[in-house]
């Protein structure tokens, strides 16, 4: 390599050993930018290239190498392959796809690992495999990842737990926004970094509810009460703006909230021991959520979440906007699955309480 440099014969600008690799392995740039690991007499890496290889093209429909190639989209978009603080302890190729096979595994989509024949046995290890070939193109996925098995050959014990963490809550925020643009996977992709009025569109949701025949106040009051009185949020103040006219074709009322505590976390559970201790509250569904958020309340970590609520007039439908004013994009987002099944299932009680319909 170091008379390829040397002639030029090659574009490679760097080059250097990883010294706490498993086998003899020199890194390589090649113009500047393309990072290419080199390794000598590696069997075993070779047999498991060449066996994701062969898994990646045994569809005819290619549709688990789309899946292979879309997930490894999304950890780079994402950046969930950038190095930490301790060397080689980050995600890799390599780690992605076992992943993806892994689940493909697990759910039948593709048959466990196949012997060959005749076996060959390298430093140890069985590296002969056969894979059958099969059609997944009218197959539809779940939204589902899981982990592989850890074999002592496996770089995937290296990852250190701060990239577990990290590709987790990308995970699940991921998942947030898939719920809220169903089948985009550029929803998937999105990146919520920023809150200025260009940035806004990937920080906010819109909840289309149905009140019957209530005002729009009387709307936004009954969320009102769901977010101090039940969730614990706290009110904040506004600059002063002109009230809109409710007499237009689109209108809408606005009010600004800041949650200290992540009383949206762990609902169910501490519902259903409520319920087993004090089965009288079970009657008043709004009493025995008010209880469990003051459980929560107690051993929720802290948190600086604030956003922006907006009650949408649109002709005879009314709509619910929340934007993140700033924040964590993860927990907003965690917080606005919670808010699509917990302001549904409340509102209608909540809005017969008033008296005055409108006419």
């Amino acid at each position: 390599m170091n008379d390829i440099r040397k002639r030029g014969t090659a574009p490679v600008t760097d080059q250097y050993p990883i010294l706490d690799a498993r086998c003899p392995l020199v890194r390589l740039t090649v113009n500047r930018k393309h990072t290419v690991d080199l390794s000598v007499d590696n069997y075993l890496g070779y047999a498991k290239s060449s066996w994701l290889k062969s898994v990646a093209h045994c569809d005819s429909s290619q549709l688990i190498r789309k899946f292979l190639v879309s997930f490894r989209f999304w950890v780079h978009t994402n950046e969930l392959l950038k190095n930490d603080e301790k060397q080689r302890s980050h995600f890799n190729a390599y780690i992605l796809n076992l992943l993806c096979v892994t689940y493909l595994q697990l759910c039948n989509y593709i048959p466990p690992l196949q012997r060959a024949e005749k076996g060959v046995i390298v430093n140890g290890w069985r590296i002969d495999f056969v894979v059958a070939d099969v059609d997944l193109s009218c197959l539809t996925f779940d939204k589902l990842f899981k982990d592989p098995l850890e074999w002592s050959h496996n770089v995937s014990m290296l990852v250190s737990e701060k990239c577990i963490g990290a590709m987790r809550r990308k995970m699940m925020f991921a998942l947030s926004r898939m719920k809220i643009v169903p089948d985009s996977f550029l929803a998937m992709l999105q990146e919520a970094y920023g809150t200025d009025a260009e940035t806004k569109s990937s920080l906010d949701c819109v909840l289309k509810i149905n009140v019957g025949d209530y005002q729009a106040n009387q709307c936004m009051d009954a969320v009102n009460y769901i977010f101090v009185n039940i969730l614990a949020f706290s009110p904040a103040v506004e600059p002063f703006e002109k009230r809109s006219r409710l007499d237009s074709t689109l209108n809408e009322l606005s009010r600004i909230y800041l949650a200290k505590q992540r009383t949206w976390e762990g609902r169910r559970q501490k519902r259903r021991q409520i319920m087993r201790e004090y089965p009288a509250v079970s009657n008043d569904s709004l009493a025995l959520e008010e209880a469990v958020t003051q459980q929560i309340s107690q051993i929720s970590e802290g948190t600086s979440l604030c956003f922006k609520t907006y009650m949408k007039q649109k002709a005879a439908e009314y709509f619910l906007e929340f934007v993140l004013i700033s924040g964590s994009p993860v927990e907003f987002n965690s917080l606005i699955h919670f808010l699509q099944h917990f302001i549904p299932a409340h509102l209608s009680k909540l809005l017969s309480s008033f008296d005055v319909p409108m006419e």
